[in-house]
């Protein structure tokens, strides 16, 4: 859409924000055919959802006080989100295709090499993730049951501090602003020293619409040597709507993919063996979702849902009342008169 362009990375000319279309048959009967089934579906999932997600959450604030007995506590809340969570992928039939990134095409694995002995990802495991959705919290607490951590554009970037929380204060944080601050802040390399399980950060600090992968706000540089880091690229495939949320309502956005009878999720991972390069991490996570790297921030994500507020709201301000990001033309026009 020409009037969100100003949000448009100026190399690539790639929106990671502008949300896909929800796309409806042309036919008026077929399209209030489809509103109304849909409706109905969703309904009947949220019938079920509800008492599982009230399950869940008191099963995990045991699992939670169950957490000072090292090993019984793990246990507990790893079956706990298996089974809770796995649930809920089935209600919302979400399809899950897990795959090892093809570490040749990445050029990590030379031809005629003999590929290394991996490790599962344990305690104390980095997993640094693309992040796009509420169902990107979901798989991995189904996967991994990990610690959560959000880095915050101003904190994290110069002070190195992120804020840690339980898979259901991540669901919140999956549909809600980037974090202007931080509550709690912690560094990450205690995180990861204190953590039970793996850690999972979500280093863009906010979402996109899973085209191009943000700026990093963590520096992965600065942790220890020792640090294992494991990438997951999620990629969800889709036809009439997108699972994808970056701006509008939260909950009306989950109404619409709970009224469509199924979705698929991709999921490519990358061991921590073939990344021994901290610096090279954003590239890598961006070449296993086959998209580029841009040069749009958190900062960027707040400004553009505002001006989609005022637009949707019948607004006309320009959006250079919004933002000081000047539009692809703009840009190439005031490069010229430089010269």
């Amino acid at each position: 859409m020409e009037k969100y362009n100003r949000w448009s990375d100026l190399t690539t000319g790639i929106n990671p924000f502008v949300p896909p279309p929800h796309k409806l048959p042309s036919n008026v009967v077929l399209r209030w055919g489809q509103i109304l089934v849909g409706g109905v579906v969703a309904l009947a999932r949220w019938v079920l959802l509800l008492p599982l997600l009230v399950l869940w959450s008191l099963l995990e604030l045991v699992a939670l006080l169950l957490g000072y007995v090292p090993f019984l506590g793990r246990l507990v809340h790893r079956v706990v989100d298996w089974v809770c969570v796995g649930l809920i992928l089935v209600v919302t039939t979400m399809f899950v295709k897990e795959e090892d990134a093809n570490v040749r095409r990445l050029g990590l694995l030379p031809p005629g090499s003999k590929a290394p002995s991996l490790r599962r990802v344990a305690a104390g495991d980095l997993i640094v993730c693309n992040h796009s959705s509420v169902f990107d919290v979901l798989y991995l607490a189904f996967r991994y049951s990990p610690t959560f951590v959000f880095p915050s554009e101003k904190e994290s970037s110069a002070k190195g501090l992120v804020q840690s929380c339980t898979v259901l204060g991540a669901l919140r944080q999956a549909m809600s602003p980037p974090l202007s601050s931080l509550s709690s802040p912690v560094k990450l390399a205690d995180v990861l020293r204190r953590a039970s399980g793996p850690v999972v950060v979500f280093a863009e600090g906010t979402r996109s619409n899973g085209k191009a992968v943000l700026p990093f706000h963590v520096d992965l540089t600065a942790l220890p040597t020792s640090t294992r880091i494991h990438i997951v690229a999620i990629r969800y495939e889709y036809k009439n709507v997108a699972p994808t949320h970056t701006c509008g309502s939260a909950l009306v956005q989950l109404c619409r993919v709970l009224s469509h009878v199924y979705h698929s999720m991709k999921v490519l991972r990358l061991p921590a063996e073939y990344v021994t390069d901290a610096t090279s991490v954003r590239t890598l996570l961006a070449s296993m979702l086959r998209t580029k790297a841009v040069d749009v921030t958190c900062a960027d994500f707040v400004s553009f849902n505002k001006y989609w507020e005022h637009v949707n709201g019948g607004g006309r301000e320009p959006a250079s009342s919004f933002t000081t990001r000047k539009a692809p033309h703009e840009h190439a026009q005031w490069k010229a008169k430089e010269t």
